[in-house]
């Protein structure tokens, strides 16, 4: 991939971007005061000299940031990007970036600026630390309109948001949020993100209290102890099990998400266990509350502490299975050494 600066020196397929930078300069150049900039012109090769290769950058009036990539992936699948010709490609990135430059003139600079500070305000109001002495905080990173062809001839404004929080693993981290399509979405983005970033800084500062990692589920546990020595396994698990996997993690609280494939199969997702294709007579439902999930399903992961607190049949395409709801010891666990501690038992 290359990214190409207008100021730069251009080779042969350089030119291309040259074109149409100097395409795009006259084509604005008509709008007249304020002026919209042309900042940079990259593509995602480094030889199609095709339109819907081109991403565009510039700056509207106000200091607003834009994007347009012409690339999509429904025209291309439909065959409706077929262009032919250097100058018909030229001309066509330009009508598509100019396109989406006239529908923020149409709707006004001085809108769109004041939406950006209005957005700027809503992520300052926020936490803006976690107050736990580790100097993790969140923050607005980086705003613009980011426009796609999907989006083209609707007059919408659409939004990419950028921004520093916390992650389910309660570590700093670095969050996208892209097609934001309006301005009351907007909105509710930074301040859902704002609110989970409170939620996850809260207990991150309760763990530190009790010099804790996180915690994690005694069937978390007891699926790591298949895999070998758990206090290993618990070493840095953020990097073993970042997003999908075995272990999943909510607000610093590893649990255990598996399927075990057999007669019945039994599928398991935090404190919710449903055995497959079957049924239990409605009595033994209601006798099953308060034994342990032990004493009716037989599967290697579970522990006599594991006690049913729910039990129903839940109808599934052609099937019938059980769902059974538990509840099970929690413990506190240190990611550096793997040390497990403290169990409490939560609902």
């Amino acid at each position: 991939m290359t990214y190409q600066r207008i100021s730069d020196s251009v080779g042969t397929h350089d030119r291309f971007l040259r074109a149409i930078s100097a395409s795009l300069d006259a084509a604005l150049e008509s709008l007249g005061d304020p002026a919209v900039r042309l900042v940079s012109i990259r593509s995602h090769s480094d030889s199609l000299l095709v339109y819907d290769d081109v991403v565009v950058k510039l700056v509207l009036p106000g200091g607003i940031p834009m994007t347009v990539d012409c690339w999509s992936d429904l025209e291309a699948e439909l065959g409706l990007n077929i262009v032919e010709g250097f100058d018909e490609n030229v001309a066509a990135a330009t009508a598509m970036v100019m396109d989406f430059v006239e529908d923020c003139y149409e709707y006004g600079f001085d809108k769109i600026a004041a939406l950006f500070e209005d957005a700027r305000r809503i992520a300052s109001v926020q936490p803006a630390k976690d107050s736990s002495g580790n100097g993790h905080s969140f923050s607005l990173d980086a705003l613009e309109l980011s426009f796609r062809p999907f989006w083209r001839n609707n007059g919408m404004l659409i939004f990419k948001a950028e921004y520093s929080s916390l992650n389910e693993w309660l570590r700093a981290a670095s969050f996208t949020e892209e097609e934001i399509y309006d301005k009351q979405k907007l909105r509710k983005v930074l301040r859902e993100a704002g609110d989970e970033f409170a939620k996850r800084a809260a207990a991150k500062r309760r763990l530190s209290a009790y010099g804790a990692t996180g915690e994690i589920d005694l069937l978390a546990i007891n699926l790591l102890k298949q895999k070998g020595d758990p206090q290993d396994q618990l070493r840095d698990l953020p990097k073993k099990y970042p997003w999908e996997g075995d272990i999943g993690v909510r607000c610093g609280r590893a649990f255990a998400r598996k399927t075990i494939y057999g007669s019945p199969t039994v599928s398991i997702v935090e404190n919710e266990i449903r055995v497959c294709c079957i049924e239990l007579p409605e009595a033994g439902l209601v006798n099953a509350h308060g034994k342990p999930i032990t004493d009716i399903v037989d599967c290697p992961l579970f522990s006599p502490e594991m006690i049913i607190v729910d039990a129903r049949h839940e109808r599934r395409n052609d099937s019938t299975d059980v769902l059974f709801e538990i509840r099970q010891p929690r413990y506190f666990y240190c990611g550096s050494s793997g040390l497990i501690w403290e169990p409490h038992t939560v609902g």
